[in-house]
């Protein structure tokens, strides 16, 4: 499951990725970075490789629960910010910065973790939104209703749907998101993972 979640992790590859803008710092701009998010990437993507099962699950463990953390900080001190990226599966947001850790291998894990939010954060949820569960076929998972909405809007945009966003995604929205998966050349499934969301709201 992670490889493919991993797979998602390539169109990052065509954002220009700019660090969040720093809410603290010395004189210098300089700070202390704490936990997990102070070891390089090479360490975290050598655990996610590891043939060891236990090392990937603790990696996974460890991280996630960093970024977490992490997240619920920007969340706080950013401004009209509910939650600053639309993936609310911790497994999934660290698959996108293992990622980009790879063509980062020298960098921090906080820094690459800064700058991919910072993308991600072009489709953040301004204002308090309900998870929804949502189960396709044989996949499921949770999605702020915000983000269901932008995603509706955008296949409206696209003419794909008819009708008006509702954050409630029904068949029409799924069949309008395999007609948007098929011309992305993506899986058609009708759900939408990482890699459809992050081609339909950040493309």
């Amino acid at each position: 499951m992670m490889k493919r979640l991993l797979a998602a992790a390539v169109l990052t590859l065509v954002c220009t990725f700019n660090p969040m803008a720093s809410q603290a710092a010395d004189g210098e701009g300089k700070y202390a970075v704490r936990g997990a998010g102070s070891t390089p990437c090479r360490q975290l993507a050598a655990a996610i490789d590891s043939k060891d099962a236990n090392v990937r699950r603790d990696a996974v463990l460890l991280y996630a629960s960093w970024l977490n953390g992490y997240l619920s900080y920007v969340n706080r001190v950013e401004k009209e910010t509910y939650d600053i990226v639309p993936l609310t599966d911790s497994a999934h947001l660290l698959a996108v910065v293992v990622g980009q850790c790879r063509q980062n291998p020298d960098a921090l894990v906080e820094t690459v973790s800064a700058q991919v939010i910072a993308v991600l954060a072009k489709a953040k949820i301004a204002a308090e939104s309900p998870l929804v569960e949502l189960k396709v076929g044989d996949q499921k998972g949770n999605f702020r209703q915000a983000t269901l909405m932008a995603l509706q809007e955008k296949l409206i945009e696209k003419r794909y749907l008819k009708g008006k966003a509702d954050g409630f995604f029904g068949g029409q929205s799924q069949q309008a998101l395999r007609a948007f998966q098929k011309a992305e050349k993506l899986r058609e499934s009708g759900f939408p993972d990482t890699e459809t969301l992050m081609r339909a709201l950040l493309k």
